[in-house]
């Protein structure tokens, strides 16, 4: 029995991808979850060749930890001319997916039997996976399908990282704790432990100014549109002579009517960017 025979119109070209992942976490049951779409066949075999379609939306059964996602898109049977295929390039993966690679084979037995693979992936916590679609071009393949897959990693591990010098001078232990935040690697989580601890772990001086809300629509404009944690400019070097003019964001905002309602007064606790 011929199997396979790429040389006449009776055989025709294949592409395999596999993926092997060493560690990962549970069985086929709990550890992978895959969503599938695709185009072909009349009526969509049109919408096939123009190149219009998306990665499927994925919910991972087991919530949101840290995975590894790939998008997966294959074409095959160019019926009506030949294949257009834009080279494998990151800039043009779904939205935060990288590391492309694209195969194409071109069957000797003639462009219908042409077919390509290409995937992507990135390391992720999502619950609900929804990727963007692929830039490029993939045109004229009657049949195309896209796949997004989750596969499982380790279980989370809770980081903790400590100022040991700060604690010392400040004789004290402050501490933050992100609840629900869940990153990809151990080594994101500690840089990010990393950055609120060079923010914080050192005195700060907090500037409160205020000015009056109701003088014109330019100051209740910018009462109504200021929020906390917005950053600003303040300069105060020139006629205030207090020789600030830098970056700064809103830690705290306090509204107060006086007057009879006709007086209305902003004032914001500042901390420097």
């Amino acid at each position: 029995m011929t199997f396979y025979n790429d040389t006449a119109a009776v055989g025709g070209a294949w592409v395999a991808t596999q993926f092997h992942f060493q560690s990962w976490r549970g069985n086929l049951a709990d550890g992978v979850a895959v969503a599938v779409n695709g185009l072909g066949d009349p009526p969509t075999a049109a919408g096939a060749r123009l190149g219009t379609h998306d990665p499927p939306l994925l919910f991972t059964p087991w919530g949101r930890e840290p995975c590894e996602f790939l998008v997966v898109r294959t074409g095959a049977y160019a019926s009506t001319g030949a294949p257009t295929i834009t080279a494998a390039a990151d800039n043009i993966t779904p939205d935060g997916y990288g590391n492309m690679n694209s195969t194409y084979v071109n069957s000797v037995a003639g462009q219908t039997y042409d077919c390509v693979s290409q995937y992507c992936d990135k390391v992720d916590s999502s619950a609900v996976e929804d990727p963007s679609q692929f830039g490029g071009s993939l045109t004229n393949f009657d049949h195309v399908e896209c796949a997004t897959i989750a596969i499982r990693g380790a279980p989370t591990v809770d980081v903790t990282v400590n100022d040991l010098t700060s604690q010392a001078d400040h004789n004290s232990i402050r501490s933050h704790v992100l609840n629900g935040a869940v990153f990809p690697t151990s080594t994101e989580a500690d840089d990010y432990c990393d950055e609120v601890i060079a923010r914080y772990k050192d005195d700060a001086p907090i500037i409160r100014i205020g000015y009056t809300a109701n003088k014109d629509t330019a100051h209740r404009n910018e009462a109504h549109g200021l929020r906390l944690g917005h950053k600003i400019t303040l300069e105060a070097d020139n006629n205030a002579g207090m020789g600030i003019n830098g970056d700064y964001i809103i830690e705290s905002i306090r509204h107060r009517w006086s007057n009879g309602a006709t007086l209305w007064t902003v004032s914001y606790e500042l901390a420097e960017a």
